[in-house]
């Protein structure tokens, strides 16, 4: 499977880059690994340039569980997407 896919819109073609590697997300109660988190970053260009991506202010969180007993990630996955207008 790639590394990355193109996403193509009606204006843009893009695709998710990530910027923060996985990281561990810990119970408060026992500070044992419950799940993990990405973070990507929108890249994009408009559709039928060849000029290089433009970085965005779209973010994506990604989040996954942790099976500690089969010791791997959750394949099913929750998203949050913001745009940071700073």
């Amino acid at each position: 499977m790639p590394k990355h896919r193109i996403a193509q819109g009606v204006d843009h073609e893009g695709i998710w880059v990530i910027v923060n590697g996985r990281t561990p997300i810990r119970s408060e109660e026992t500070r044992e690994i419950i799940g993990a988190t990405n973070r990507f970053r929108y890249r994009f260009r408009n559709k039928g340039e060849r000029t290089g991506l433009e970085w965005s202010n779209w973010f994506l969180r990604e989040y996954r569980l942790f099976y500690p007993l089969r010791g791997t990630i959750s394949k099913q996955v929750f998203c949050k997407i913001t745009e940071n207008l700073c």
